[in-house]
């Protein structure tokens, strides 16, 4: 959903957590010629920058002819981007969109940073989803007592998002209402998808 990634390319991540997309484009060995990563939580910032550290070292030790830079950002995604307009090609947006106060605003953020033809993969929990059935994915394929607590504690943040999603304070959406976001924002809707056991929707988009 996210494109191709034939040349060198700029990737954002934004809202990136403690890395888990992090390890994926860095450690697929993806020919990106940068990767941003910005997230409001310095802790998170951390563990997704040592990762990526962990990333350079095997390169270096494969002695790798991908060149992958990478840089992590503190900041708010209700704030404007600390980048300069179409500078980047690619953007991916994981389960962060629904807990940000403009979802809308956001969303032109990108569309501001984003290059004309750059896409952008958006994903978000769907209204009243069931998360106890990603629970029990997990809790089948856990291996170690510390695969087992993991598993607890998504069980324990699900019900607190499902308590704040009633009292309005997030904001969840299907396809349809996704899609209509992302145009909203100047942007072209491409694909879209369920994922996490049908809990969770993704959308890309392009800019025209």
């Amino acid at each position: 959903m996210i494109g191709a990634f034939g040349d060198s390319l700029v990737l954002l991540d934004a809202g990136c957590g403690a890395g888990n997309l992090t390890f994926f484009f860095l450690g697929q060995k993806y020919p990106l010629s940068l990767y941003i990563g910005i997230d409001f939580a310095h802790g998170a910032l951390l563990r997704a920058r040592g990762i990526a550290r962990a990333m350079e070292q095997r390169r270096e030790n494969e002695k790798s002819t991908h060149g992958q830079a990478s840089i992590f950002l503190q900041g708010n995604l209700d704030s404007p981007l600390p980048l300069q307009p179409s500078t980047v090609d690619r953007i991916v947006c994981n389960l962060v969109l629904s807990y940000v106060n403009d979802p809308l605003g956001t969303l032109r953020e990108f569309a501001r940073v984003l290059k004309p033809g750059g896409r952008i993969v958006v994903s978000t929990l769907k209204s009243n989803a069931d998360c106890s059935q990603i629970y029990r994915n997990f809790s089948a394929h856990a291996r170690t007592e510390g695969d087992v607590q993991k598993a607890r504690k998504l069980l324990a943040n699900a019900g607190q998002i499902a308590t704040k999603e009633a009292a309005g304070l997030y904001m969840f959406y299907s396809e349809n209402e996704l899609a209509d976001l992302l145009d909203a924002a100047g942007l072209v809707p491409l694909s879209s998808r369920m994922s996490l056991g049908n809990q969770a929707v993704l959308v890309s988009a392009v800019k025209a």
